[in-house]
C-alpha cells in the first residue's frame, strides 16, 4: 500500500480502495489513521485551489478596475459582469474582494 501512495500522493481514498481491490468500508475498518491523513491531505488541496481561486478572481479584478478607469467607466456590480463575466452576489467572496478593490481606490 505505501508503494501506491507514493506513486500517487494525491490518490482520493475512493480510488486508493479500488486499486487494492477491498471495500471503502473495509479499509476504513483496517487503516483509521490512513483515512486521517488522506482526508487532511485533501482538505489542505482545496483549501489551496480555494485560496488561487480568490487570488484569481482579485487579480481579474484589479485588472478590469483599470480597464474601466482607462474608458471613464464606473466600476460596479453590473460593469464587471458585462465587461469581465464575474459575478458578483452578496454575501460572498467575490464581493467582498470587489468592495476591498473599490475602498482601496478611495484610502
Amino acid at each position: 500500500m505505501l508503494v501506491i501512495l507514493d506513486e500517487s500522493p494525491d490518490i482520493s481514498f475512493t480510488a486508493l480502495a479500488e486499486k487494492l481491490g477491498v471495500s471503502r468500508k473495509k479499509l476504513i475498518h483496517l487503516f483509521p489513521e490512513l483515512v486521517c491523513d488522506l482526508r487532511e491531505r485533501r482538505l489542505a488541496q482545496v483549501r489551496r485551489q480555494k485560496w488561487l481561486w480568490l487570488l484569481r478572481i482579485g487579480r481579474n479584478l484589479r485588472v478590469l478596475k483599470a480597464q474601466l478607469e482607462q474608458e471613464k467607466l464606473v466600476f460596479n456590480p453590473l460593469n464587471v459582469f458585462n465587461r469581465g463575466k464575474i459575478m458578483i452576489r452578496k454575501g460572498e467572496p467575490e464581493e467582498r474582494l470587489f468592495l476591498w478593490i473599490k475602498e482601496r481606490a478611495l484610502a
